[in-house]
């Protein structure tokens, strides 16, 4: 009899072979990982928050407030680094707008807070929708108004937004650490068996 594994459980076991090492360099919990006090570059912190999610999504486990965090931050990010704010927004990534929002009102300096939430007042309310299509008719409904230029709107709260941290590694690890503490690395009960049933 063959017996072998989903491609997702098996893309789950490789994440899960690197939570021993991750766990004795940082130790299980949220806060020893993103610990201030401990030399370590942020690409490592990363990869350990990573590992995680992954493995979590790929086994399609529910996240933590953490958890989500890290992902909605990390896709923020991603976006903005590459195309931009506005370009955020015209994606479904920036459904989870209010997430990376906590994240900024926990991690991030009165002068973030402030220059984000200025970037959003050009919305309804200051308040983006949170469903793709109707955030596009928001954006359209302003640019038809003709009271604002989209483009030029975000280039500038946008730079304001990343020069006050807005897209910096730094405000996550404030906010993580603003959380209550959590074991973040799953206990061993939870892991998956490597052996295929």
């Amino acid at each position: 009899m063959n017996r072998s594994f989903p491609p997702r459980h098996m893309l789950a076991l490789v994440q899960q072979s690197r939570f021993p090492t991750y766990i004795e360099r940082f130790g299980p919990m949220l806060h020893d990982i993103v610990n201030e006090d401990v030399n370590t570059s942020d690409d490592d912190i990363w990869s350990a928050l990573n590992s995680v999610l992954y493995w979590k999504q790929d086994l399609n486990r529910e996240l933590s407030t953490s958890q989500q965090w890290v992902t909605a931050f990390a896709t923020m990010m991603a976006c903005v680094n590459s195309s931009g704010f506005l370009k955020y927004f015209e994606t479904e990534a920036a459904d989870t707008w209010p997430v990376v929002q906590e994240v900024i009102q926990q991690g991030g300096s009165d002068e973030l807070r402030q220059a984000f939430d200025s970037m959003l007042s050009v919305f309804p309310d200051g308040h983006p929708a949170t469903e793709l299509q109707q955030r596009l008719q928001q954006l359209d409904d302003l640019q038809d108004a003709g009271s604002v230029d989209a483009d030029e709107w975000f280039d500038v709260h946008g730079q304001a937004v990343k020069e006050a941290g807005g897209t910096s590694d730094a405000t996550l690890w404030r906010a993580l650490r603003s959380c209550p503490n959590e074991q973040y690395f799953p206990p061993g009960n939870e892991w998956i068996s490597p052996d295929p049933a």
